[in-house]
C-alpha cells in the first residue's frame, strides 16, 4: 500500500501486515510503510513496522508524527528528480531539522566571548511543589549556551532556588506566601523582560486562574522571542490569538496539552 491510503486496512492485506510484523527478519519499506497515512501519521488499524524506509523524493509529513514516525525506522530519502516547484505546488510547507542542522545553529562560542555576549534568558516558572520544573528549565538554558539566566519565582520559594540554582539568578516576586505567581507580579516581571533577549514561560507555574491571567498579559505584551511551555499553554485554552504572539514564539505542547488548548480530544 502506498501514500494514498486514508482509512482502515482491510483483509487480506491486514493479515499480510500482521504476518510481516511477526517475522524476525529486517523489514525495508519502499516509499512508506504499508498502512501508514502519509499526511497525518495515523495507522490504518495496523501498519508495517519497518527497520528502514526508503522514501521517494521527499519525506512525508506522516513520517514525522507519532505513531507513524515509530513505524518507519531509519528513513532514507531517494532523489528521483522531483522539480523544486513540487513543494509550493503541494500546498504543504514544513521544515525538518536534524542533528546536522542543529550543528549549524549551535556554533561554539568565540574565544573572546563573555556572558553578556552569549544571550540573556528570562525564565518565568515554578510554584509550590513544582520548583524543580523551574530549576531544570534554567539549567537547560545555561547548558544550551545562554550567558545569563534569570528565573522569576514566587518569593516564598526563593530559598530553594538560591541554594539549588547556583549558576543562575533568581528574581523573587511578591507572593504573600501563596507559592504562585499572579497578575500582580506583572510589573516586577516586565522589568526583567526589558532586560532579557528571550523568555521561557510555563514550566511548573500551576493552574491558578490569576497565574493564567499573568501568562496572557505577558504573551500579549512581549515582543521578544518566547517559548510557551507546560502550564502556560493551558492559559491559551479557548483564547488562542496567534496574531498577538511574538513572531518568534515557540509553542511546545505534547498531544494532551495540544488537545486542551483547542478543547479537543486527541
Amino acid at each position: 500500500l502506498g501514500i494514498g491510503i486514508k482509512g482502515k486496512v482491510r483483509s487480506p492485506v491486514s493479515e499480510w501486515i500482521s504476518w510481516i510484523n511477526h517475522q524476525q527478519a529486517d523489514v525495508i519499506s519502499i516509499d512508506i510503510p504499508s498502512g501508514l497515512n502519509a499526511d497525518t501519521g495515523h495507522l490504518g488499524h495496523d501498519a508495517v513496522k519497518a527497520n528502514i524506509t526508503v522514501t521517494m523524493g521527499y519525506e512525508k509529513t506522516g513520517m514525522q508524527f507519532h505513531p507513524g514516525k515509530d513505524q518507519c525506522g531509519e528513513i532514507i530519502t531517494a532523489d528521483i528528480g522531483f522539480p523544486e516547484l513540487e513543494k509550493p505546488l503541494s500546498g504543504i510547507h514544513w521544515n525538518h531539522y536534524d542533528e546536522e542542522n542543529a550543528r549549524e545553529f549551535l556554533v561554539p562560542p568565540q574565544k573572546d566571548s563573555h556572558k553578556y555576549s552569549q544571550g540573556k534568558v528570562l525564565v518565568i516558572a515554578g510554584s509550590k511543589g513544582m520548583t524543580g520544573a523551574a530549576i531544570l528549565t534554567g539549567v537547560s538554558a545555561l547548558k544550551c549556551g545562554a550567558g545569563l539566566v534569570k528565573c522569576c519565582v514566587p518569593e516564598s520559594l526563593n530559598p530553594i532556588f538560591e541554594s539549588t540554582f547556583i549558576e543562575g539568578i533568581s528574581v523573587p516576586c511578591t507572593d504573600n506566601d501563596s507559592g504562585v505567581l499572579g497578575l500582580n507580579n506583572y510589573e516586577e516581571i516586565e522589568k526583567e523582560i526589558d532586560w532579557c533577549d528571550s523568555v521561557i514561560i510555563g514550566p511548573g507555574l500551576g493552574s491558578n486562574k490569576d497565574t493564567h491571567d499573568l501568562v496572557r498579559r505577558v504573551l500579549d505584551s512581549c515582543s521578544k522571542p518566547v517559548i510557551v511551555d507546560a502550564d502556560a499553554l493551558a492559559s491559551l485554552k479557548n483564547n488562542i490569538d496567534m496574531n498577538s504572539l511574538s513572531e518568534q514564539s515557540i509553542l511546545t505542547p505534547h498531544l494532551g496539552e495540544f488537545g486542551k488548548m483547542g478543547d479537543q480530544s486527541i
